[in-house]
């Protein structure tokens, strides 16, 4: 953009700049219209795909805001290098957080056209917030990722310097073009693919769907199209520098103006998608619009219409025409374009005008009737729905109707709402009084939930039940159990789990090969399920001490070898030993991964995390040795090298595979964060008050108390009773705070101890439980299939008495086993009945009786 400078007059450069500047601001006003919108309306926020929407117009928002300063600060001067990698990083940030939007819309619209009955429980405003918070966060790995990288082959001098605010000019090493290169092919294959896939499934089931569906459907298939095509055009923001230089090689003398077109069309006009593909095409957005046209032209109308006489019409039309802005008329014309072209609008003019009229028909009483057990029905008026069921008013189609409740009867005007018949009374009378009351024989969390679903808040508790209300929630909170407190699911802390270890084990059960599976799965998984599961988890337990005890003789410096130039080789029977230690690492990670019955669950289980993360920087540290050189060879991004190599620490976490105490440590410690965060928040405020005063009594004494992250070192080694002895106060005042400094510590660090410890001793009984079970549902199966052998051997040697004819001694096993006519079973033959062999035993020997 040097050359912009040299080229463009200042008022072709104000023009220019001009015009981006105004197209930017229009779009950012219409987009601003739309968030406006939904935060004004509460029944946008209460449905995900509306918050997935508003979330990428702000984020285009926030794009088309920082591309457009820094197009025109490069237009302009140079900016320091720190800075511009901060703007750059957030470009980066947003740009990537689009296309990963996009699909996460897709995959709504696919639960609610192809699993409607999942959708609520799927797709929840709470999973919304936790998908975009999961996109800022990878997109923003991405954009720290060239940061990262830009820190270890650059100089620091570098970010002092003053700079063209460029990517190409920022980030211009090839590890950032490879970087960039790679994230865009995944991210376009990975969001196209989604795009792809969601659209097929919705096409499918809007063909193989009734007449009254088919309209949402074939809706769903065009918004996922546009979404394709909006998606090809935010692509067309990652090939902008190509496109740019293609056409600046096609004319050279036309630099500043293809420039400033390329970006309004790549750059700026995209951000415009948003708006039209979904607020103008939908439904409740576009209602919502025509709202607020008709609230401004109805203020228009009524200052128009203020005036009774001609004369005074005449007057007033004097006064406007010499007082009045232009924009005045302006509005005027756009309201009275609206109003002619809205067939609504006298409906509307009508409807307010009839408000206030006392008849009551019987088509102004809405009736709710929750269909459950017999069925109840309750009538309520307008007024009362204004006032708790406003959701029920905004819809305008039946389709959007059967979104709120279960049915609806467009005749009778009726509401079907399958609920609980004790609670519901509650809610009617809240909307006929606007009062909630809570009886004392009611449980608060099914209240809650109840209250929750009508779109009660808490707050309209009345006084003489609110603090009864919380005081019961929070006193039943203490005393639910922490499986119920927890989301988190895992097979070594949870008694929940061994009913999913049940379903595992039905899953094996439709699977080829199924039994060997299973056994070898448990045998990898449970170190006590067998005798070879404990020698397999002792071999690897020896592996995991092996190839520490291999990194730690490998520091030492009397194992260490040298070459003649200096650098350090490795010694052949500990590189054998760790090569065989990153092939059984890598062996167990893809055996489980293999066998496992549920690979979703495999990689968000913490152990297989870990295991992933031990094998993980062996083949990273692998491919940089071949394909880029030796450590000293690379410079700076060898420290990155040597941060991957110590990672290889984590194989020490593997141990807490085969020990019941780590395994319940970890759950005690994830169970148990607010203990531990009050403990380092009250460690905290303890380090900095009593480093405020050491470094006040000993500032002048030469004992390294003089700055104030010195006496930070001194108050976290004295506040946890560490006590190194390296810094020691001296004076009278710096001894007394050093006093209270270790009583405090002591205090502070003994109150929430109790706390972990009953809870690492509740999870260590559990995962006692949990592993005796899995070994005593192994012998119940053994014990069974052996008694079931062994039934079946019985059962053949008296089909050969029968067909030899001694049927004499088999009547009277008969006559024990069975009454005569009955076929009644005698259970005490049985002390373990399985399926197979109650149905062995009812079944008659008729042929012996003959």
């Amino acid at each position: 953009m040097n050359s912009s400078k040299r080229t463009d007059s200042v008022n072709e450069a104000v023009m220019k700049n001009f015009i981006v500047f105004i197209f930017s601001t229009s779009i950012n006003c219409i987009n601003g219209a739309f968030v406006y919108i939904y935060f004004q309306s509460e029944v946008f926020r209460r449905e995900p795909r509306y918050v997935l929407f508003v979330h990428l117009v702000i984020n285009d928002m926030i794009l088309l805001t920082l591309s457009v300063m820094m197009q025109i600060l490069t237009y302009t001067t140079t900016i320091s290098v720190a800075p511009c990698c901060l703007i750059l990083v957030m470009l980066i940030t947003t740009s990537n957080n689009s296309p990963l939007n996009l699909a996460g819309m897709a995959v709504e619209r696919y639960v609610a056209i192809c699993r409607p009955l999942h959708h609520v429980q799927v797709c929840t405003v709470r999973r919304a917030y936790a998908l975009i918070a999961l996109i800022w966060g990878t997109s923003l790995m991405l954009g720290l990722a060239d940061l990262v990288i830009l820190f270890a082959t650059q100089p620091l001098s570098l970010f002092s310097r003053k700079l063209l605010c460029y990517k190409m000019f920022i980030f211009n090493t090839p590890y950032h073009k490879t970087l960039s290169e790679v994230v865009q092919v995944l991210l376009f294959s990975f969001v196209s693919l989604t795009l792809i896939v969601t659209y097929l499934k919705v096409f499918l089931v809007s063909r193989a769907a009734s007449r009254a569906a088919k309209a949402s459907a074939r809706n769903a298939c065009n918004t996922i199209l546009l979404h394709g095509i909006q998606l090809f055009i935010c692509m067309f923001s990652y090939l902008y520098p190509l496109i740019v230089l293609a056409l600046l090689t096609a004319w050279p003398r036309n630099r500043t103006t293809i420039l400033t077109v390329a970006f309004l069309f790549f750059i700026v006009l995209p951000r415009l998608l948003s708006p039209l593909i979904y607020g103008i095409r939908d439904k409740k957005f576009s209602s919502q619009i025509r709202q607020h046209l008709f609230q401004c032209c109805k203020v228009v109308e009524k200052k128009k219409c203020s005036s009774n006489t001609v004369s005074n019409k005449k007057r007033r039309r004097r006064k406007q025409d010499a007082c009045a802005p232009p924009r005045f008329y302006f509005i005027v014309f756009i309201c009275e374009s609206v109003k002619l072209e809205l067939e609504s609008w006298d409906e509307r003019d009508s409807a307010v005008g009839e408000d206030d009229d006392e008849d009551d028909d019987d088509d102004d009483v809405t009736k709710l009737a929750r269909n459950h057990g017999d069925g109840e029905r309750a009538q309520l008026v307008p007024p009362g729905l204004r006032r708790g069921l406003g959701k029920l008013l905004a819809c305008d189609s039946e389709e959007d109707i059967l979104q709120v409740c279960d049915d609806y009867d467009m005749q009778q005007k009726e509401f079907y709402f399958d609920r609980n018949p004790g609670l519901f009374p509650y809610v009617l009378h809240f909307y006929q009084t606007g009062k909630l009351h809570i009886m004392e024989e009611l449980c608060v969390f099914s209240f809650s939930q109840e209250i929750e679903y009508w779109g009660i808040n808490e707050f309209f508790l009345d006084s003489c039940c609110s603090y009864r209300f919380h005081d019961r929630k929070l006193e039943s909170s203490r005393h639910r159990s922490w499986d119920d407190e927890s989301d988190a699911s895992s097979i070594d802390t949870s008694v929940d789990e061994i009913s999913d270890l049940n379903r595992d084990m039905q899953h094996f059960q439709r699977v080829c090969c199924g039994n060997i599976r299973r056994c070898l799965w448990l045998t990898l998984e449970n170190p006590g399920y067998s005798i070879p599961s404990k020698l397999f988890s002792l071999l690897s337990i020896t592996v995991v001490i092996t190839s520490i005890a291999i990194m730690c003789i490998h520091s030492i410096p009397e194992y260490q070898t040298f070459d003649s130039d200096g650098k350090l080789i490795e010694d052949p029977t500990m590189q054998t030993v760790e090569v065989f230690c990153s092939c059984w690492f890598t062996f167990e990670v893809v055996t489980r991964l293999l066998l496992a019955p549920n690979r979703r669950k495999f990689f968000r289980h913490p152990l297989n995390i870990i295991d992933i993360a031990s094998v993980v920087p062996i083949y990273v540290t692998l491919i940089f040795d071949v394909t880029l050189g030796s450590e000293s060879e690379l410079g700076d991004l060898g420290r990155l090298i040597q941060v991957f190599r110590l990672m290889r620490i984590f194989r020490v976490l593997k141990l807490a595979r085969h020990s019941t105490g780590l395994r319940s440590l970890g759950a005690t410690l994830r169970h148990s964060y607010r203990e531990v965060g009050i403990l380092l928040l009250y460690l905290a405020v303890g380090v900095s008050v009593f480093s405020g005063i050491a470094y006040t009594a000993e500032y002048e004494e030469d004992v390294g108390l003089d700055n104030i992250p010195a006496c930070w070192w001194w108050g976290t080694v004295s506040m946890t009773t560490v006590g190194y002895g390296d810094v020691v106060p001296v004076t009278v005042a710096g001894k007394l705070a050093a006093s209270g400094c270790i009583l405090s510590g002591t205090l502070v660090v003994a109150l929430p101890i109790t706390i972990i410890f009953n809870k690492f001793s509740h999870f260590y009984r559990r995962q006692k439980a949990l592993e005796a079970s899995v070994r005593n549902n192994n012998h119940r199966e053994t014990r069974m299939s052996c008694e079931e052998d062994e039934e079946e051997e019985e059962v053949s040697d008296e089909d050969s008495c029968c067909l030899d004819g001694d049927d004499d001694d088999d009547d009277d096993d008969d006559d024990a086993d069975y009454e005569d006519d009955g076929g009644v079973i005698n259970y005490s033959y049985v002390e373990y009945p399985s399926h197979t062999s109650v149905k062995k035993k009812l079944v008659k020997k008729e042929p012996c009786h003959q």
